[in-house]
């Protein structure tokens, strides 16, 4: 079937519509076709509302398809977009924003173009799965969709240290006596390579069913970089990566850095944003929202880095996070830079905001919550708030909202709630994943007088 591509979906595929038959104008999403490409296609998932396609060949090109630049594209499951040149992905990217608030909050604002500063070799840590027998081991990524490890010998999205540590780890495990994981039977040893490398810190750590000295290994290692560490996880959990039994072994505990006057170390279960450029842009405009006089609760605050920075700034800060060990790394983080204005509460943000908007009523709330967003009960706590305040007619509480979102989804259905009592000021997207669908968005809201 012939088919002119309309425009690009949320997932950077092609869209078009069928052109003739019983199924005229139905939609049709084909995998890695671009806008005014003719394409002949096979129709790979036929539903009552729309088809999927592949490409079979191209009879029309875009200007804006390049060759991609990495030789596993297509065939790995970690790029969507390499074959859209940087024009086309900025704007992908920037509509994808522009079109989710038209369609969800009817408004005609501003969005600001997307942010971005870098295209390759940009990801602080990456995750690759270890599968394969005895002496044959693949490590690598997995297909799209799948859990089938495609052999990889480097990721161009991936630090170069990253890359090597990859190399000299199938070396090594290729001539050990453990086998990889077999994701679809559930058996086998080594499961996950888990990289991280900032400030010329490396930190690795194997991922395994049960508990092996990695004594060796780390000495091969030690001869390659200066500053390693080496920790193991065992896990039987096959669908959180990072969790199980955390066990140090060798070389550096966690990676030390300095970030907005801050000091903090973070190992390879912390949380840290992979593209160290784009949050450096991120994190200054969030701070630029902060006046010095401002009181400030920072809801989903995580291990405390941007409580704390936001600190260094502010009159206040009050960090709530669930995770136990989070937030007590949080208060860790704040008593070691002798922070004195920052206090943590490690408990759910639904059952503690309330009372914490009462007690400390700040003027500005950050919101960073996990991708599934805020709950609407956290949502109804916030406007409620506001209209506490307007009946009692004090000037109080929430003046302003920040919004950091890794999900468009999540964050419209959130803005949609909060624009009953706040108007959005200032909202951005900002390229964190180059080469890959994904955004990440800031929005900033002012409450509505």
């Amino acid at each position: 079937m012939e088919l002119k591509i309309l425009r690009l979906g949320i997932n950077g595929e092609g869209v078009a519509k069928i052109p003739e038959g019983n199924n005229q104008d139905k939609i049709c999403f084909v995998e890695k076709a671009l806008p005014d490409e003719v394409v002949n296609v096979n129709i790979t998932n036929e539903k009552k509302s729309f088809c999927t396609a592949s490409v079979v060949d191209i009879k029309s090109k875009s200007a804006n398809r390049i060759a991609p630049k990495c030789p596993y594209f297509g065939k790995c499951g970690g790029c969507d977009i390499q074959h859209m040149d940087k024009p086309l992905q900025e704007e992908f990217k920037t509509n994808l924003v522009k079109d989710a608030v038209c369609r969800t909050l009817k408004n005609n604002f501003q969005v600001q173009d997307v942010v971005r500063v870098n295209d390759f070799y940009y990801r602080n840590k990456m995750v690759f799965p270890i599968t394969g027998d005895i002496g044959n081991i693949t490590i690598g990524m997995f297909r799209a969709n799948s859990h089938q490890v495609v052999d990889i010998d480097k990721c161009i999205l991936a630090k170069d240290e990253i890359n090597k540590v990859l190399q000299l780890t199938k070396d090594y495990f290729n001539c050990s006596k453990y086998s990889g994981y077999d994701f679809l039977k559930k058996k086998g040893i080594l499961k996950y390579l888990v990289v991280r490398s900032k400030s010329e810190q490396i930190l690795v750590t194997i991922v395994a069913t049960k508990k092996i000295d990695l004594k060796q290994y780390y000495e091969m290692l030690e001869r390659n970089f200066s500053k390693v560490g080496v920790s193991i996880i065992v896990s039987n959990n096959d669908n959180e990566i990072l969790s199980g039994n955390y066990i140090y072994q060798y070389g550096i505990k966690g990676i030390d850095i300095v970030e907005f006057g801050v000091k903090y170390c973070v190992d390879n279960r912390g949380f840290l944003q992979v593209n160290d450029d784009i949050k450096q842009y991120l994190y200054e405009k969030i701070l630029g929202f902060v006046d010095s006089d401002d009181c400030v609760i920072d809801a989903y605050s995580g291990a405390g880095l941007l409580s704390s920075i936001v600190a260094k700034k502010c009159k206040k800060v009050i960090g709530i996070e669930i995770n136990k060990s989070a937030s007590q790394s949080a208060k860790n983080l704040a008593r070691d830079n002798v922070l004195n204005n920052v206090d943590f509460i490690n408990d759910d943000v639904e059952i503690v905001l309330e009372d914490s908007i009462r007690k400390y009523a700040p003027s500005v709330l950050i919101l960073d919550p996990p991708r599934s967003g805020c709950s609407m009960g956290v949502l109804k706590i916030i406007n409620n708030s506001i209209m506490q305040n307007q009946k009692t007619t004090q000037n109080k509480g929430i003046n302003k909202l920040i919004y950091v979102s890794c999900n468009l989804a999540t964050l419209m259905r959130d803005l949609k709630e909060l624009t009953l009592s706040f108007d959005i000021k200032y909202l951005q997207p900002f390229d964190m994943f180059p080469q890959t669908k994904h955004i990440e968005t800031l929005v900033c809201l002012q409450r509505r007088v």
